[in-house]
């Protein structure tokens, strides 16, 4: 059920053992997936890693889940690493009964959303879908793992640490390592030609977090004011289906292409061809959450528009640097896209402003950050 992931270790020269256990697929190209790469592209800096993660996690049942656990504590018994950071809440509340028999430091990966449950329910289906055994599990594992079982609690920013200290998290436990964009981004020239379509582009998952319906009827509203309109939407999820039946039902096979998911390395050129970045939130959005493709956007010089309130907002500012329209408002988007249309002059200010806001977002940086974490558990 365990795959080990074999990283080069490159010249580091370090003894120090870190482990890295993860439960999303590191081959795919989903946030998550990349932003677990980026975390083992740093810390393969500062000491012999090793990786496992679960190949398919969603088709492993929870036996199977704490039995792939075992294997895990079987090679932290032998192999005595220094710190091991996990992903997973499970895995994280196992280890964490046993940490001080092991003498073991455990740090995990709270990132963007800070309770496990709520993820569950808007990333991998509906309330209705999320089983009674697993709701349970994670009631009684989360409160464990974030107030007693791990070391040391990374986020992606603030905002994410304001709730859990709320929750009850001790603040001295809590880091804030945000997520890092790659120079390819950046290497995205400022001007470029501009094709015979008016782009507006979506990267992201098809879940309930992201209103993907309402740039259906953001299209349908703006394909008589913006004859060469097109919707450009990169990605996967469980809402795959519904998005593209409501495309097929409303004739939209014209103006609306689904790319499904591509990897991430593919991202650069596909983001070269939008016009305007647009992502839309429903309601009851996780404020906390900052996706990671709204940082790439903006190092692509995108100009991009955000729902209000929905953690991007806390980086990139309305009308400087991005377009703040409400959430579930297709009214808004579809404004928002006109303004955008009828300026080249806005386009390219509020890309280059995004440009300029997220240059700290380096990987050099969020290398340091992590150093600093491992410092602390020295």
């Amino acid at each position: 059920m365990f795959k080990a992931l074999k990283i080069e270790d490159g010249n580091v020269k370090s003894t120090r053992r870190i482990l890295f256990v993860t439960e999303t697929d590191l081959e795919k190209s989903d946030g998550a997936s990349v932003n677990d790469r980026k975390a083992i592209n740093c810390l393969k800096k500062f000491g012999n890693l090793k990786c496992f993660y679960l190949k398919e996690m969603k088709k492993s049942n929870l036996l199977q889940r704490y039995l792939s656990a075992v294997q895990v504590l079987f090679w932290i018994i032998r192999k005595r690493p220094y710190v091991i950071f996990l992903r997973n809440i499970h895995f994280t509340f196992f280890l964490g009964l046993l940490k001080f028999l092991l003498r073991i430091k455990l740090v995990y990966l709270v990132l963007s959303v800070p309770f496990r449950l709520i993820e569950c329910k808007l990333y991998e289906g509906t309330p209705e879908q999320l089983s009674k055994v697993t709701e349970f599990v994670i009631k009684i594992t989360e409160p464990f793992v974030l107030r007693k079982g791990a070391d040391i609690l990374i986020v992606s920013n603030q905002e994410t640490k304001r709730q859990l200290v709320e929750y009850g998290v001790d603040d001295k436990k809590i880091r804030i390592v945000p997520f890092y964009i790659e120079s390819t981004f950046f290497d995205i020239p400022l001007k470029r030609e501009r094709s015979k379509h008016f782009i507006i582009g979506y990267i992201g998952g098809f879940n309930q977090l992201h209103d993907l319906l309402c740039l259906i009827d953001v299209v349908k509203d703006l394909i008589t004011k913006i004859k060469n309109l097109r919707l450009m939407l990169v990605g996967d999820g469980f809402l795959f289906t519904e998005i593209k039946d409501e495309v097929k039902k409303n004739n939209l096979e014209k103006y609306v292409t689904l790319l499904g998911r591509i990897p991430h390395s593919s991202i650069p050129k596909i983001i070269q061809d939008f016009d305007v970045f647009v992502l839309p939130l429903v309601k009851n959005f996780i404020r906390t959450a900052l996706p990671i493709k709204i940082l790439e956007a903006a190092a692509s010089a995108r100009p991009i528009i955000l729902t209000k309130g929905g953690g991007g907002d806390k980086i990139l500012h309305d009308t400087e640097s991005c377009l703040l329209v409400r959430p579930e408002s297709p009214t808004d988007i579809s404004a928002a896209i006109l303004k955008l249309y009828n300026s080249t002059f806005l386009q390219e200010k509020l890309g280059n402003a995004a440009r300029e806001q997220v240059r700290k977002f380096s990987e050099k940086y969020v290398c340091k950050e992590y150093s600093r974490v491992l410092e602390v558990l020295q």
